[in-house]
């Protein structure tokens, strides 16, 4: 336990993570239990050659707890997909809307979207939308369409995501015919809006400072890479510094240190601060579509503040782990 300092978080988080990725890793469900069932009399073992010291019984418990919670979150998740693969498959009407449009090219058309109703049938999840030509279809865009659903690991044209986390939309749709676009100004659906006020917020960058200089401020506060010409993006690979581009922690502790500082001068209060930069953080990363660096950073943050709010000691190793095991 020394090596960790007494930072029994980290160890839990450890060992949470371990059993998540392992449980990802092997779905054979007897290989995860005799891991987990290896780990429990190892625990139990300890836990009898410490039988003076209850904190290190309850330590074993927790963190016997923290392996088994790995392997439950791990397998719920695969048997979701498992579950939507095999309702879903074959050819379904689908209405939604676009969330993100990953890739606009002549022959080939990739976007997320958000599925509202498969055959009329309410639901709500996302998934991968391919259209075989180019499709119009932009961010926002209500549509209606008929479409084959595959499992996303039984596609092979889509490798990039099955190299990033096939299990964040663990299903694809082909179309091969016209899409019907809707407009429903009636409707009202938060990631729209926030998506709406971030392209607004890039606009009026690019007015008040000019085509470049604006794409490259709204590259840097909003993460919109996009806006860039290729030239300024060679160049920052060039220069060693194109992870600014990437929004991450470093842009959140930048814009949430900058708004603390202005707060201590006003002489607000430390609760108040506190309360205005959490909700602050939550708006920030949601307007710049919950990037996973970015959520890292925001959680760390609230433990950080929570920690304050407690009387705590801050730590940041604890704060990191307990960050990512969220």
């Amino acid at each position: 336990m020394n090596v960790f300092n007494k930072r029994y978080f980290v160890l839990i988080s450890l060992i949470l993570l371990g059993f998540t990725a392992f449980s990802l890793t092997f779905n054979n469900l007897i290989s995860v239990l005799f891991l987990l069932g290896f780990v429990t009399i190892l625990l139990v073992i300890l836990a009898i050659f410490k039988k003076r010291n209850k904190n290190f019984k309850i330590l074993c418990i927790i963190l016997m707890l923290a392996a088994i919670m790995g392997v439950v979150c791990s397998s719920t998740l695969v048997m979701k997909n498992v579950n939507l693969e095999e309702k879903y498959s074959g050819e379904h009407i689908i209405t939604g809307y676009v969330v993100e449009v990953s890739s606009a090219q002549s022959f080939m058309s990739e976007y997320i979207i958000k599925v509202e109703a498969i055959d009329y049938q309410k639901v709500s999840f996302d998934l991968v939308l391919v259209a075989n030509y180019q499709c119009d279809l932009t961010r926002g865009d209500f549509f209606e369409l008929k479409g084959k659903i595959f499992s996303l690991e039984s596609y092979n044209d889509i490798a990039y995501l099955k190299n990033t986390n096939s299990y964040d939309y663990p299903l694809i749709c082909t179309i091969d015919d016209r899409v019907e676009i809707e407009y429903r100004d009636d409707e009202i659906r938060v990631p729209l809006l926030l998506g709406d006020l971030n392209s607004r917020i890039s606009s009026t960058l690019k007015a008040m400072l000019g085509k470049d200089a604006g794409s490259l401020a709204s590259a840097l506060l909003l993460g919109n890479r996009e806006l860039l010409e290729d030239d300024t993006l060679r160049d920052f690979k060039r220069a060693g510094v194109y992870h600014m581009l990437a929004l991450s922690g470093l842009h959140v502790a930048i814009l949430i240190g900058i708004f603390d500082w202005l707060f201590k001068k006003l002489f607000f209060p430390r609760g108040i601060r506190i309360g205005i930069l959490t909700f602050a953080s939550l708006f920030y990363v949601a307007l710049t579509g919950f990037a996973l660096s970015a959520c890292r950073a925001m959680l760390m943050l609230w433990v950080m503040y929570l920690a304050l709010t407690l009387a705590k000691r801050r730590d940041t190793m604890t704060a990191l782990f307990i960050a990512i095991s969220v």
